[in-house]
């Protein structure tokens, strides 16, 4: 019996002392841990809160406790944080992490994500436990981005240009802008998924295109035919670049279709070689020595012109 008696009290010993441990080192993580922990009575009065609602919100952490949690609530999401509250006390489950703008001690708002968990009825904690960090500069960057990228996607749909954007593996598209259905004479729903193949006149030289900018980064003033949905040829002036898409690399074109005016340059050529042969005509005209020498000339370079 003595020997049991034994054993159970060394059990009970280390028993306690793993608990205390596990106490001990629960209460590094409060008292150390970037993210503030805060027990709040059924009616939102804070009765207990980590050391780290100091860091965040510069308020000591005894003289948050006794204050009401809606008192430090911006008033245009008192209502929902109340309405989630309730919930909470109700026995609702809040898996869901909240956000809600909390007044810094300097006057500012701090926009913080919560975790809620109801422990009323757990001895040790009697409350509504919230596990809450602030996401502030996060909210800020992803409100940034979404700036961002109504700005880029207005000036993407709104461009002169064709733009496109395709994986250079199989030369996928992944998303053109209205312009570039205009100029194809595509849907938006027909070039999205196609290959660039299917378009291009020249599919070796476009192989060759795409080597090359993948190389570089970029290719400026390439020169291409492209096929519209008719078929008819047009030639394209492109410019590309490589940019990260989804985590994967994709290549990014604005194309210009220069088809009137390569037209109109070859025939500002060929009307400036008539010139020139024509000037030539003049000059062999007037050195000549006889009618019949200037004759010969001048229906020579006139031969020439047409």
């Amino acid at each position: 019996m003595v020997v049991f008696r034994d054993i159970a009290v060394r059990l009970e010993a280390e028993a306690v002392g793993t608990l205390r441990q596990s106490e001990e080192r629960l209460q590094v993580l409060i008292d150390q841990g970037s993210d503030m922990v805060v027990i709040l009575e059924t009616d939102g009065t804070i009765k207990f809160t980590s050391p780290s609602i100091e860091n965040v919100l510069e308020y000591r952490p005894q003289d948050a406790v006794g204050v009401n949690i809606f008192d430090l609530v911006h008033r245009d999401d008192h209502e929902r944080a109340r309405q989630d509250l309730e919930t909470v006390v109700a026995g609702g489950r809040a898996d869901a992490a909240k956000h809600y703008r909390i007044v810094h001690r300097d006057g500012s708002w701090r926009t913080i994500e919560v975790l809620s968990k109801n422990l009323v009825d757990h001895p040790l904690v009697a409350g509504i436990v919230l596990n809450a960090r602030d996401v502030t500069n996060r909210e800020r960057l992803a409100e940034a981005v979404r700036l961002s990228e109504r700005k880029y996607r207005g000036l993407f749909e709104n461009a002169h240009d064709a733009i496109m954007l395709f994986e250079p593996e199989n030369e996928t598209i992944l998303e053109v802008n209205e312009r570039a259905c205009a100029i194809y004479g595509f849907d938006r729903s027909e070039l999205i998924g196609t290959s660039l193949a299917t378009i291009s006149q020249n599919v070796e030289r476009g192989k060759e295109h795409i080597e090359k900018i993948l190389a570089a980064g970029v290719l400026a003033d390439v020169r291409s035919v492209h096929l519209r949905k008719d078929g008819t040829p047009m030639t394209i002036e492109i410019q590309a670049s490589t940019i990260e898409y989804e985590g994967k690399t994709a290549i990014l074109t604005v194309n210009r279709d220069i088809t009137k005016r390569q037209a109109a340059e070859r025939s500002l050529e060929r009307f400036t070689e008539r010139l020139s042969i024509l000037n030539r005509a003049w000059q062999d005209i007037a050195t000549a020595t006889s009618l019949e020498e200037m004759v010969q000339a001048a229906l020579g370079r006139l031969l020439a012109v047409i």
